[in-house]
């Protein structure tokens, strides 16, 4: 079983598996959620939810990222793919601190970014067929993302195995870049800082 506590400290999700339970810890009082949930998280700063979920749309399956206002019980949707998949995996969503902008990742024939503002109404970045992420985190001045990712090696067998050592990209409105933790065997690792970035590198947002 899984719980996550909303920024205001007030309001709980309980959820196993895809099934979540919303109990408001003010009022004493809870709701189910009537659909299914493959991935949530809170807002920060305010209390509503990122929800990834699966609907369908005139009989064809679409995955939609929801905001869903837990005061008011409204749901904004936007689509972010339209496939007959049963599972979108991998699913990551990340918040950008000042709340302007969050970023969400999956993986299906393929890993996939997006980068929207918080109301869901405006893309301001897409990637796809992309190498898999490890984690998305945003810098701290939100004007950042970092994709966490692994290096592919292939060893004398042909078979491809995933180190521990990870590299980050970041990424902008105009292009992709790899940028982050550099390894090398004699002097271990380097963590790349904001101040080795290029205004270029900048999101800009």
């Amino acid at each position: 079983r899984k719980s996550f506590l909303s920024p205001s400290r007030q309001l709980m999700i309980l959820g196993e598996g895809l099934y979540y339970y919303l109990w408001n810890m003010r009022t004493n009082t809870g709701i189910d959620f009537p659909f299914k949930i493959e991935k949530l998280c809170w807002a920060n700063q305010q209390d509503s939810l990122y929800i990834i979920r699966r609907i369908e749309k005139d009989g064809i399956p679409n995955w939609v990222i929801s905001l869903f206002d837990v005061h008011n019980d409204q749901l904004t949707d936007y689509t972010i793919s339209s496939n007959n998949s049963s599972i979108l995996l991998d699913v990551q969503i990340c918040c950008a601190p000042n709340n302007q902008h969050i970023a969400l990742a999956w993986t299906h024939q393929g890993t996939h970014l997006r980068i929207l503002d918080s109301q869901l109404t405006n893309s301001i970045l897409s990637l796809d067929d992309m190498r898999y992420f490890r984690n998305l985190e945003w810098s701290p001045n939100s004007r950042y993302l970092a994709c966490t990712r692994g290096f592919d090696m292939v060893v004398s067998d042909g078979t491809q195995v995933r180190t521990l050592f990870p590299d980050i990209g970041w990424v902008s409105k105009l292009n992709w870049t790899r940028r982050g933790i550099i390894f090398n065997g004699e002097k271990g690792l380097r963590m790349i800082t904001s101040k080795d970035l290029s205004n270029r590198f900048n999101l800009d947002l």
